[in-house]
This record gives structure tokens, C-alpha cells and sequence, in this order.
């Protein structure tokens, strides 16, 4: 079981997989409930970076039977942590919150730190997509203590890079942003986690574009593409694309990624990099003028949250559209009235990335 954990935080999901078959075989052989369950778990969670959404799912609803059947709080926490997981494969934030706030519960009652910090970390980073900025930071900058503190690196990236980097890029801190993913890159580099290096590069690159490093950001965007391509699309493809086509000076570049990325996505993604890319996609077709496209991408990214409707996405495709509006005619008076309101909410919850672009365009 251990060398699976290890192989799983190494990226080497067939051989893990492989040898999860032989350990559910013995584990089930011998009516160990307590295995089985972390059997389905560890399956699952390399379901996750594979895409595999009804994966997922089913297996860590398996894990969870499993360690309701051993009386095991330990097992059932990592299971409802793996629910988490599922739902947030498939933009379901809301739904997935509650679990990871299930898990920490749980962790709580039964003393289970080291789970409980990276879960800690999840229930900041869905509480970023329903626009609770604040009480995200806090949620993932406390997993980050949690995470230094039992020297679980692998925790540290996640609440680091995954979640208090996009955060902070968000509250327009950029130079926090900067520091936690330089942080998370470092340790992912030195753990071999290769897949998590392409969102951090993705969020450090539109540092660097934001503070006038334009060179820099499409190198370091570039590479994000590069190590997706080597550590599985699926799992960071989304972002690294998206970063990519925001940075980029090349118009023909930036319409090539953006096909890719929609042709990556629609072959089954994890959900963050839907959420990213149609951000990512709005924004740099808003800044090359091209209406027909922002539109496009706006009613994608509305489709793919329409079962569960996330206020970080309606303020971005709202955003998207009265930007559009208003660069087709500016003397668009209701577009400019609702643009107007939409920069006091986007103020008032903390989404302060956003704002500059409403700025430009009301002066």
C-alpha cells in the first residue's frame, strides 16, 4: 500500500493501478474491509489526474461502504476527501465543499491532522469559485501551516500552488501569488510530482505578463505547455493552455492553443482546467477584439456550469460579454451601467483581478 502511495505522488499511475488489482485480490480474499477501502481510494484519487470522472466517483463511494463496514474514521475521511474530488472533477464546487468540510470535520474529531490539512486546503480553494475570497485564504494559508508543520510536501504544494496561488493572483496580490507558486514549484520539482508544475507556471507566467515580463511569461508559459504534454493533458492541460494563449504576441499561436485546448478539454478534463481555460480564452479574445469568439467561449464556459452555476464563473462570462458589448459600441449606456455594478460586486467580495480591464473600459 505504501509503494502505491508512492507511485501515485510520482505520476506512475499504470504501474499503481496494476498493483492496486493485485492488492484488492488479497485484500478481498481475506475479507480486510479496512484495505479494501483505501484499495478504492487510491484508485480513485489516480482516476482524478486521468480524467476519469465515473471513475472517480465510483470508487471512492466504494472506498467510503468499505470504511463504514471497518469502523475506521481514517479511511472514511480520506473517502469523503476523494468524494470531494469527484464532484470537482466535474465543476460541481458546491457539492464538493461539502465534503472536503465532511472530511475536516471528521479529521477534527478523530485527531486526523495530516488528512485534514490538505483538505483544509480544498475547502479554500471551492470556496474561491462561490467568490468567498477571504474565508478561502484563510481556509488554504492554515492547511499551509498544517501542511510545514507534519512536513507533508506534497500537502504544502497542493494548498501553495493549487489553491492560495490562485487566490492571491485573484485579490491581485501578485507578488504573493508569485512567492507561493515559486514555493510549490520548488517542492513538486523536488518530489518529482510533475503534474503539478504546469499550474503553477500557468499562474506565475500571467505574473509575469501582468508585471510587463512578456518574454518571460511566454517562456514560462511554454514550458507549462511542454510538461503537460510529458505529464498527462488531462490533469493541467486546461491551464497551461489557457496561460499560454493570454501571454502570447502571436496571434496564429494563440488561436492554435486555443483549439487545442478546447479539443483537450472535450476529451474529458479535470474541472479546474474547464474553468481556467474559458477564463483564460474569454480574456485574451477580448483583448484581440474578437466578439464572435468571446462570445464563443462564453457560452461554453456557461454550459459547463450550468448544473451547478459557480459566481466566480457568472461574474467572468458577464464580465466577458459587457466588455464585448462595449468594445462593439461604446456608446452601449446599458452595458455600461451593468459593467458599472458588476465592478462594485467584483469589488465587494475581493475579485480585484478582474477590475482593471472594467476600468479601461468605462474611462
Amino acid at each position: 500500500m505504501e509503494l502505491v502511495e508512492g507511485m501515485r505522488i510520482l505520476d506512475q499511475y499504470d504501474d499503481a493501478l496494476n498493483l492496486l488489482d493485485q492488492l484488492e485480490e488479497t485484500a478481498g480474499r481475506f475479507q480486510r474491509q479496512a484495505d479494501l477501502s483505501r484499495v478504492h481510494f487510491y484508485r480513485g484519487s489516480i482516476f482524478f489526474p486521468l480524467g476519469n470522472l465515473d471513475g472517480c466517483l465510483h470508487e471512492q463511494e466504494k472506498a467510503r461502504q468499505y470504511a463504514r463496514e471497518a469502523g475506521s474514521p481514517e479511511n472514511e475521511a480520506r473517502a469523503l476527501s476523494g468524494l470531494g474530488d469527484a464532484h470537482y472533477m466535474r465543476g460541481q464546487m458546491i457539492t464538493a465543499h461539502r465534503h472536503f468540510e465532511d472530511c475536516v470535520s471528521l479529521c477534527r474529531d478523530h485527531g486526523l491532522a495530516a488528512i485534514e490539512a490538505a483538505n483544509l486546503a480544498l475547502c479554500g480553494h471551492t470556496n474561491l469559485y462561490v467568490n468567498e475570497l477571504a474565508s478561502a485564504l484563510s481556509d488554504c494559508m492554515r492547511a499551509v501551516d498544517m501542511a510545514v508543520e507534519n512536513r507533508n510536501s506534497r500537502a504544502e504544494i497542493v494548498a501553495r500552488g493549487s489553491v492560495a496561488g490562485k487566490i492571491y493572483f485573484d485579490m491581485g496580490n501578485l507578488a504573493e501569488a508569485r512567492a507561493q507558486c515559486t514555493r510549490a514549484l520548488e517542492l513538486a520539482e523536488r518530489l518529482g510530482a510533475g503534474r503539478f508544475e504546469p499550474i503553477n507556471l500557468a499562474i506565475i507566467a500571467k505574473v509575469a505578463f501582468l508585471e510587463g515580463e512578456r518574454a518571460d511569461a511566454i517562456d514560462l508559459a511554454e514550458k507549462g505547455v511542454a510538461i503537460s504534454r510529458d505529464t498527462g493533458l488531462k490533469s493541467s492541460g486546461g491551464m497551461a493552455f489557457g496561460a499560454l494563449a493570454v501571454v502570447t504576441d502571436d496571434a496564429g499561436r494563440r488561436g492554435e492553443i486555443l483549439a487545442e485546448g478546447m479539443t483537450v478539454l472535450e476529451s474529458g478534463s479535470v474541472s479546474h482546467n474547464h474553468l481556467w481555460f474559458y477564463r483564460d480564452a474569454m480574456g485574451s479574445c477580448l483583448a484581440a477584439g474578437d466578439w464572435p469568439a468571446v462570445e464563443q467561449f462564453s457560452k461554453v464556459a456557461e454550459g459547463y456550469t450550468a448544473a451547478e452555476p459557480l459566481p466566480w464563473m457568472d461574474m467572468l462570462i458577464a464580465r466577458a460579454r459587457l466588455l464585448a458589448a462595449l468594445g462593439q459600441n461604446p456608446s452601449d449606456t446599458v452595458a455600461r451601467s451593468d459593467l458599472k455594478q458588476l465592478r462594485v460586486d467584483a469589488n465587494r467580495v475581493g475579485f480585484m483581478s478582474i477590475l482593471p480591464a472594467m476600468d479601461a473600459a468605462m474611462a
